[in-house]
């Protein structure tokens, strides 16, 4: 099984470090600082804004190596906030269990978990075991008996469900179904830590329990749906339990089909295109790309890189902060309709500029997991399915090495390779899996140092076999092919097609007051056939040949959304 890098082992350049560094200083600036963290939540969120604050800070601390500004005040100021058996938010009596409150406890352990491994503080162990013995091991049985359909959800036993709320003046007022099931990710991380069997049990129970639920019948959030997808992802590979495993492919297939937008951003519920969630998109990318890395299945590899240059990086926003956004395609008279009854649900556009109080925050995890996606080691292979300029330092069975990765991915399929310092005798295999879908050549040549020798693709992977001598070079060019694509959720009805330039949704950039006609009903700013002729300029842009409109890729570091940006992404036929 292919194993992941550990951040610190990886110096990260170009554009993936541009963007983790804006999140990381937004994350030290206003609302979230110690005299404001702990009087943030005013919606019953008990641990969620704290928790997940501790969890971005602590990835970022592990990317870049700096402290954070004020994380080690923020820990210490918790036991002042706890309550009398040391969690926060009241005590849950008469065995009843409040859902926010086990949802946002689940951030509050893993951040806890997280800064306790890169710092071997022994002061938070306390903390994290006062969540273990008095919160959650003492409502492992309440999973047993959580609703299942709508009818149950009207009369729950022995829970105290998510309520309405609305968390500012642009939020709509909602209920967070389903965020129990957040704690799937709190209590697996907790199992494999402490090796638990009685949380192994509960982990056991949860599962169960979330496999029967009717989630678009309760209109489960999507987000606590991939978040206890994570978890249950943990279950599988602490316990080897296959049932996890199982329930992750099948809801997370489910969610694609029925709950994406057509830029790889979800429906904020099942059933309910409202808007996207990015903490609901890194969750979807950590899924997908967990999920590659368990079956070797490629269709996982192309969900994980169509997130992350597309939904993912549309939601980070020109402060570093996150976002949600309209949901792309999605057809709001089969659904929910909005108010905004005149919306063109073919673009690409903010609906809520910055989700300070858990989207941004969650940020800090998403980019932890690209740094660690970016090289897999797995015996004495090195594996490659996310691609950045960077410098990493692996170890494999023969021996370690550092390796430098210098690439124009992904506007162009050029790679060059740069063993800096190695012990390694033995020969090694540098496998670089390309999706077929915009993979260009099937043979290219790979030049190693001096010589050059042909590489035949072999199920979308080329495998580069050499012994990694210092200074060796490594260089190959796989091309990178635009192409059209129609629509990926059977939900969906508006637009017909999109461009696409590698893994990059192509679009076209126009005022947002061009949106709204109120003559003519949702007519599209512009007018594409799929057979446009298009000429290419660089750096994944295109231009028609007839009317010279330009369409750009939306990962696109130049054009970052600010509050008025709109982008056309889908075009008819």
């Amino acid at each position: 099984m292919k194993m992941k890098i550990r951040a610190e082992n990886l110096t990260m350049l170009g554009e993936l470090s541009v963007r983790e560094i804006a999140n990381y200083a937004r994350l030290e600036k206003r609302g979230y600082r110690p005299n404001e963290v702990f009087e943030a939540d005013k919606h019953g969120w008990p641990a969620d804004w704290e928790g997940r604050l501790i969890l971005g800070l602590t990835f970022h601390y592990n990317m870049t190596g700096r402290k954070p500004a004020y994380l080690k005040e923020i820990i210490d100021e918790i036991p002042k906030h706890l309550n009398e058996k040391g969690y926060f938010g009241r005590i849950c009596e008469n065995g009843d269990a409040n859902e926010q409150q086990l949802a946002g406890h689940s951030w509050y352990v893993r951040g806890l978990l997280e800064y306790y491994k890169s710092t071997e503080d022994q002061c938070v162990l306390k903390l994290i075991e006062q969540v273990r013995d008095n919160l959650y091991l003492q409502i492992k049985d309440n999973f047993l008996t959580y609703p299942l359909t709508l009818e149950d959800i009207k009369s729950p036993t022995a829970w105290e469900l998510s309520h309405p709320q609305s968390k500012n003046k642009n939020h709509a007022k909602s209920i967070d179904t389903g965020c129990a099931f957040i704690a799937l990710d709190g209590v697996t991380a907790l199992m494999e830590f402490y090796k638990s069997k009685e949380l192994e049990e509960m982990a056991s129970i949860m599962v169960d329990r979330f496999s029967q639920i009717k989630l678009q019948e309760c209109g489960v959030q999507t987000h606590a749906t991939l978040s206890a997808l994570r978890g249950a992802l943990r279950y599988y590979e602490y316990s080897g339990d296959k049932k996890g495993l199982d329930l992750v492919i099948k809801i997370f297939g489910d969610y694609k089909e029925q709950a994406w937008t057509e830029h790889y951003g979800n429906f904020n519920w099942w059933g309910k295109p409202r808007w996207t969630e990015p903490c609901a998109i890194v969750d979807s990318f950590i899924v997908a790309s967990w999920l590659w890395r368990l079956t070797g299945e490629i269709q996982y590899l192309e969900d994980a890189q169509h997130i992350y240059h597309n939904a993912a990086a549309t939601a980070q926003r020109a402060t570093g902060a996150m976002g949600t956004d309209y949901c792309l395609g999605a057809d709001l008279l089969k659904h929910e309709p909005y108010n905004e009854d005149n919306l063109d649900m073919r673009f690409v556009r903010p609906r809520t500029y910055e989700v300070d109080w858990c989207c941004t925050m969650r940020a800090g995890e998403f980019f932890n997991e690209a740094f660690r996606t970016s090289f897999f080691t797995e015996k004495n292979s090195v594996s490659l399915g996310f691609f950045n300029n960077c410098v990493a330092d692996l170890k494999l069975d023969a021996g370690t090495l550092k390796i430098q990765e210098k690439t124009n991915y992904p506007y162009g399929g050029m790679f060059d390779f740069t063993i800096l310092e190695s012990d390694i005798q033995d020969e090694i295999n540098l496998k670089i899996f390309i999706p077929s879908l915009w993979r260009e050549k099937d043979i290219v040549d790979v030049k190693l140092g001096d010589t050059t020798k042909s590489v035949k693709v072999e199920n979308d992977c080329f495998v580069i076999s050499f012994i990694p001598n210092k200074n060796l070079k490594i260089s190959l060019d796989v091309g990178i092919k635009s192409h059209t694509m129609g629509l990926i959720n059977k939900e969906n009805i508006h637009g017909d097609f999109s461009f696409r330039h590698g893994p990059m949704i192509l679009a076209v950039d126009c005022d947002i007051e061009d949106i709204f006609n109120p003559v003519s009903t949702h007519e599209p700013i512009a007018k594409l056939a799929r057979d446009t002729k298009l000429d290419y300029i660089g750096n994944g842009v295109w231009e028609s040949k007839e009317d010279k409109l330009k369409l750009s890729p939306l990962y696109n570091i130049n054009r970052i959304p600010t509050p008025k940006t709109a982008r056309q992404a889908l075009f008819n036929e």
